[in-house]
């Protein structure tokens, strides 16, 4: 894993091998709403340079409160990250949160378009990000 991307809030991984990016997120908690903006932005543009199949997003450490127009302004970006060639996204919570969702969790987020799990292991997440890649 090659970092490709840092900042006080996030910190974005490049295995070109497996094809897979991978996100953690850190101070979230002292980030503005412009900082989150700037970091999703960033995300974005490392997708489109790098051109993963698979995202997977350390959120265990995310604290930030995402306001409903914050969301609407996340879901805009999801067409940029499929023209990007992502197909897949794996999001690392902590285990409380994995179980509360783990039954309820779809294989597909149909307002995203692509494949979204939950996991609280970070080898399962990225296995399953990484299954079916075409590695050449």
């Amino acid at each position: 894993m090659k970092t490709v991307y840092e900042s006080p809030f996030q910190k974005i991984e490049h295995d070109s091998f497996l094809k897979y990016l991978k996100v953690s997120w850190a101070n979230t908690q002292l980030m503005t709403e412009e900082n989150y903006k700037t970091e999703m932005i960033a995300q974005i543009n490392t997708a489109v340079k790098y051109r993963p199949a698979g995202y997977v997003v350390d959120s265990s450490d995310f604290y930030f409160i995402i306001s409903p127009t914050l969301q609407n302004w996340t879901t805009q970006l999801f067409p940029k990250l499929m023209t990007a060639g992502v197909k897949k996204v794996a999001f690392l919570v902590s285990e409380t949160v994995f179980s509360q969702i783990a039954s309820l969790q779809p294989e597909e987020d149909i307002s995203s378009g692509f494949q979204v799990r939950y996991f609280d292991n970070f080898e399962e997440a990225k296995n399953w990000i990484i299954m079916n890649v075409k590695l050449f």
